[in-house]
């Protein structure tokens, strides 16, 4: 995870008075550090958000305990309104819907797994898992492979290979 900051938003306000040159134009500008993942440009959520209020005639910098609580509250909540940090988001929301998009279609292959296991038909194969059935197995004998032969009310007939493998993929 990598971190950038960006000037968010700039503004101005004349509620305070500069204690160096009695100035009341002050200049505000918005931080905001987000973090990102792979796509540089894509922020992924905001980390910190600061505000750095500063006299645009001497450029004396406020600090944050300088400046009244509710003046700092109030300007705060100028400059960083939910509508734009909806953006600083995005790759959040994108990695959501990708997330919701992955887990759906696992879903719907579960949900089809389940109906073919549910009703089988003459000539299916399965992948059983023997270990189940029989404790002492060697390493390499985990899987069979069966294959329907008959099928009547609730009595499916099944002839089991004489091999044992040992993943799924060495069936295949």
């Amino acid at each position: 995870m990598e971190y950038r900051q960006v000037v968010f938003n700039e503004s101005t306000t004349d509620c305070l008075v500069c204690h160096a040159c009695d100035s009341k134009q002050h200049l505000i500008v918005a931080n905001i550090k987000y973090a990102f993942l792979f796509l540089e440009y894509l922020p992924f959520f905001p980390i910190k958000k600061s505000i750095k209020i500063s006299c645009q005639y001497c450029q004396n910098i406020y600090e944050n305990k300088a400046v009244n609580s509710e003046l700092y509250k109030k300007i705060k909540q100028e400059s960083f309104k939910f509508f734009k940090l909806m953006p600083m988001y995005s790759g959040l929301i994108i990695s959501l819907f990708l997330f919701l998009y992955w887990s759906h279609g696992k879903y719907q292959e579960d949900i089809l797994a389940q109906e073919y296991i549910n009703s089988p038909k003459v000539n299916d194969f399965y992948y059983i898992d023997h270990s189940g059935i029989k404790e002492q197995l060697r390493p390499n004998q985990k899987y069979l492979l069966a294959k329907v032969v008959s099928t009547n009310d609730n009595i499916v007939s099944m002839v089991f290979s004489r091999f044992r493998f040992t993943n799924k993929s060495s069936l295949e």
